[in-house]
């Protein structure tokens, strides 16, 4: 039925109905929201099954993302963490082994003492 030619009777009845919740509720666009409502739904799912073949299709055809092959390739890799240390603190500073003797350091405070002075040309052979 249609809103524009019920009479009274009937609206008093489709009123009653609805309260009682026996019908729901009749509106003049009735028929279009639920041709709107079915289009958005059909919309949806022909976007969810292109979504789903775009999918499909760069997992087949392409490789891995970029991010993925690197760390894979990382993880495949030995650390090169491993390698030998080029310094080692407690070598280093222990007291054996490299601490200049007497002889050594006198030398070269003397090769240096060349380079102090603005004009002269060393005897070390640096420029």
């Amino acid at each position: 039925m249609s809103l524009w030619t019920e009479t009274p009777a009937e609206r008093q009845q489709r009123l009653a109905d609805e309260v009682s919740g026996k019908k729901r509720r009749v509106t003049d666009n009735c028929t279009e929201d639920d041709e709107e409502s079915n289009k958005k739904r059909q919309r949806k799912q022909e976007d969810e099954a292109i979504r789903k073949n775009v999918n499909n299709y760069t997992r087949t055809r392409r490789g891995p993302a970029l991010v993925e092959q690197h760390t894979d390739n990382l993880a495949s890799k030995p650390s090169e963490r491993e390698q030998p240390v080029i310094w080692d603190h407690s070598r280093d500073m222990a007291l054996g082994g490299r601490l200049m003797d007497d002889e050594k350091r006198n030398r070269m405070l003397k090769d240096a003492k060349g380079l102090g002075e603005k004009f002269s040309s060393g005897s070390g052979g640096f420029l």
